[in-house]
């Protein structure tokens, strides 16, 4: 209950939101989806600087649709890459795209 009202204060002060979720794990792309809808509503305004992630690209098995991702995205107008962290792939790109975002 507490964290919730925390990530809710976050949610409300922050100015742009990188999403990220695993390409090997389809319930942290669900989870995501979940959270966007969050901070729209408690940002209260049409307009949210949103960056998409899908990490961990340099594993072979992937268990998300990208081609869904990629949908899902170009619908609600969010920046999609996808990144590994481990590789430093596409890392500084996506906080470009959110800096781009959010001007």
């Amino acid at each position: 209950q507490e964290y919730t009202a925390l990530r809710d204060q976050h949610f409300q002060s922050g100015k742009g939101f990188l999403l990220v979720f695993a390409l090997n794990d389809a319930a942290t792309f669900e989870e995501v989806k979940q959270l966007k809808d969050q901070i729209i509503k408690l940002k209260d305004t049409k307009r949210v600087p949103l960056m998409m992630c899908g990490n961990k690209c340099d594993l072979p098995e992937k268990e998300v649709d990208t081609k869904a991702v990629q949908a899902y995205c170009t619908q609600n107008k969010i920046p999609y890459l996808e990144t590994s962290a481990k590789s430093n792939i596409n890392v500084t790109e996506s906080f470009h795209e959110l800096v781009r975002e959010c001007r």
